[in-house]
């Protein structure tokens, strides 16, 4: 299954072999709460698998694309002290 929607504040949970798109998430966090998920970032060579308590920021607008199976959470960029890709554990 794959669902497209849009990038606001938000939680939701994902089922093996479902996929949400997303678009426009330049500067929000994509934050893994439960489970495992793949993370895909349009116009990026590099996918992200994202377990319990990490996170990814999103440093460009274009579409990210997530499935596995767990639950996630979109909230606007915490501070950082650089600017770049951030991609915690």
């Amino acid at each position: 299954m794959f669902r497209l929607t849009s990038s606001t504040h938000r939680s939701g949970a994902i089922s093996q072999g479902q996929t949400e798109a997303f678009r426009t998430l330049k500067g929000k966090q994509i934050r893994c709460t439960s489970g495992s998920l793949w993370v895909t970032l349009e116009g990026d060579g590099n996918d992200y698998l994202l377990s319990s308590g990490q996170s990814l920021i999103i440093p460009r607008t274009g579409m990210a694309v997530i499935s596995g199976e767990g639950s996630y959470q979109i909230s606007p960029r915490p501070f950082l002290s650089q600017p770049s890709l951030a991609y915690s554990w």
